[in-house]
This record gives C-alpha cells, sequence and structure tokens, in this order.
C-alpha cells in the first residue's frame, strides 16, 4: 500500500489513541485491515487522502478506513460486501482486483463476533469494522 500512496500522492492520516484492545486473531485481523486500505487505495484519486480512525464504541473496537473519491451510490452500499460485485464494472477492470476482497472483510468479521458497514457522500466513503474489544 505505502509505495501507490507515495506514487499517486495520496496522504494517509492515523488516529488511533492507545489503549483500543481487539478481541481478534492477528492474521485475520491484518488480512481485514489490508483489504480495507488496499480498497481504500484503489479507489482514491491523485493527490487524495485516505484516513484511519481506530476507537471504541461501547465494548467494541472499531476501526474506520475512509478516503476521498467518488461516491457509491446508496443503492450499491450494501451489495459492496458480495462476492465479486463492483459497483463499477467498466472502470474496475482498469484498476485491478477480483471483486472479493470486501466479502473476505465481512467474513472474517463476522466469523470474529463483528460487524461491517459502509457509507458514502460528501466526498468520502468510509467502511466501518466493529470488533469485540
Amino acid at each position: 500500500v505505502g509505495p501507490a500512496l507515495a506514487r499517486r500522492a495520496i496522504a494517509l492520516e492515523l488516529y488511533a489513541p492507545d489503549g483500543v484492545k481487539v478481541l481478534a486473531r492477528p492474521d485475520e485481523l491484518t488480512q481485514v485491515l489490508a483489504n480495507l486500505l488496499q480498497n481504500a487505495v484503489r479507489y482514491t484519486p491523485r493527490d487524495g487522502r485516505v484516513r484511519v480512525i481506530v476507537d471504541h464504541d461501547g465494548n467494541l473496537a472499531r476501526v474506520r478506513i475512509a478516503n476521498t473519491g467518488p461516491r457509491i451510490p446508496p443503492e450499491d452500499l450494501p451489495r459492496v460486501w458480495e462476492r465479486f460485485y463492483r459497483v463499477e464494472k467498466s472502470r474496475d477492470r482498469a484498476r485491478g482486483g477480483a471483486g472479493v476482497g470486501l466479502a473476505i472483510v465481512r467474513q472474517l468479521v463476522e466469523a470474529a463476533g463483528g460487524r461491517v458497514g459502509v457509507e458514502s457522500g460528501g466526498g468520502w466513503t468510509e467502511f466501518t469494522v466493529l470488533l469485540p474489544g
């Protein structure tokens, strides 16, 4: 992800206080974060921004990964978690990916007792992962 950020002049912002605990398998949590970050970088235009925010939501650890760029239409939001689903089929081929990253994220998060969400608008798309903390 790092070289892609530099190559396209994408700014990465990280907000993560000390003391946030997550009950998850390290390898699976790494896969979740890697998939979400790769997705964010893939859809962020040159000179855009990717933001990672880690905090608590009650007894849950919350990770939000947001990026600037094109909005996901509201009717597509629930479907982005489906295997092989692509919002814009013609443009996604040029960006790469097989359309399974977000489906894997949802599967791993739900298997760990968590849940996922997505919002898009106002120049940002934000994916949220809630996991037991």
